[in-house]
């Protein structure tokens, strides 16, 4: 009997191990296509845009964001900037309204992110009809390059309909946490992001900094039951045979959460509806791609799949310290196991590298496991999925 628990514990380790192992190795292949960044496309002026910024309760958070808008380097009458106030119990339009802008004030009908921009885009359609040429969205916490709509206008022309623009973190000097998250950022933008569309497939739409051509909205209608959104339609999208590009000099950056109990809320939000919809979109990825062979399709279905950064890395540890009790230190099982540890530090070094984050903030990486258990339980404590949108 426990010889065959051995056997089983003994088979258990190995999976493990050769999982990661996979996971890890197709991250870093695919990263190869996000060595070389693009140089940055001739400025463009000639396209008008609808910006979109849902919010809700905001008093008091909307200053930088304002001011990078009166700051962006292009035609005021070529953008049609629209707030749509949530369901604001607060000062939020009356901040919105008195810094110039347009506001729709919301008190009625559906609450959350999905409706205020379908409501948004129907008004921007009304107010403004063939006259826009895309619509950008934005959250409140956001802060926009100024050569954001540049660069969207230069992408647009070059005939791309949906473009994601890089996003950042506006205040990852501020404290531990969010240099860490900044960390793990540069290398998702970079090494994966970059990576998918310079490989010729479709990269992840990111919820703010993204820009869709007026007619793919028009065909594709803004609608969601979950709070990712942005999920679902970047999952119509490619199995219809669209591709997001990634437009990495069109920037946008968010003021985040300075500590983890700040951001917790925040990060199973985004997690737990993930969660909620892998199953539907898995389905629906894999047969555009039996029906296609669009390699799209099949590397979003992966995507889907792969757990975070974080949970790999846990999966990883687990899997080091199984080998070890299981198998022996002198097993192929926890050779590969722990030489797998250098392996993943080295894509994150070369991430942040390539990104330009100063060496000295390399030191952080010491606090890594602690940021890496808190992001694992966010992620665990998210798979049935939530039910709120704030």
């Amino acid at each position: 009997m426990m010889h065959a628990l051995w056997v089983v514990a003994a088979l258990a380790a190995s999976a493990l191990v050769l999982v990661v192992a996979a996971i890890f190795l197709y991250q870093a292949v695919r990263g190869l296509w996000g060595v070389r960044a693009p140089a940055p496309l001739a400025p463009r002026r000639d396209k008008r845009f609808g910006v979109l910024v849902p919010a809700h309760n905001e008093e008091g958070v909307l200053g930088p964001l304002f001011a990078s808008l009166a700051r962006v380097d292009y035609p005021r009458e070529q953008l049609a900037i629209l707030f749509v106030a949530d369901h604001c119990s607060d000062a939020t339009v009356a901040e919105i309204r008195a810094a110039g802008f347009d506001c729709l004030d919301r008190q009625s009908g559906a609450r959350g992110k999905t409706a205020s921009l379908a409501e948004g885009i129907t008004t921007l359609e009304a107010k403004h009809g063939d006259a826009l040429d895309a619509v950008a969205f934005f959250d409140a916490d956001n802060v926009v390059d100024p050569q954001f709509f540049q660069q969207a206008a230069a992408g647009l022309h070059e005939g791309h309909p949906v473009l994601q623009g890089r996003v950042g973190v506006h205040n990852w000097q501020a404290t531990l946490f969010s240099r860490l998250n900044y960390m793990n950022a540069v290398v998702e933008n970079r090494l994966e992001e970059l990576a998918r569309s310079q490989a010729g497939w479709s990269c992840n739409l990111r919820g703010h900094g993204m820009v869709f051509r007026r007619d793919v909205l028009q065909r594709m209608p803004w609608h969601s039951d979950t709070m990712v959104e942005d999920q679902e339609m970047l999952v119509k999208l490619v199995c219809s045979g669209q591709r997001v590009h990634w437009l990495e000099h069109a920037r946008a950056s968010s003021v985040i959460p300075e500590t983890a109990k700040e951001a917790a809320a925040q990060r199973r939000r985004w997690a737990g509806g993930r969660s909620a919809i892998v199953g539907r979109s898995v389905r629906a990825l894999w047969a555009r791609f039996r029906a296609s062979g669009d390699g799209a399709a099949l590397n979003l279905l992966i995507d889907f799949l792969l757990p975070s950064h974080a949970v790999q890395l846990s999966l990883l540890f687990v899997a080091i310290v199984l080998a070890a009790a299981v198998c022996g230190l002198a097993s192929w099982q926890f050779v590969l196991a722990f030489a797998l540890l250098p392996a993943y530090l080295l894509y994150f070094i070369a991430g942040n590298l390539l990104s330009g984050v100063p060496v000295k903030t390399f030191l952080d990486i010491l606090w890594a496991p602690a940021f890496i258990a808190w992001r694992t339980w966010i992620y665990l404590s998210s798979l049935s999925g939530v039910k709120r949108w704030r």
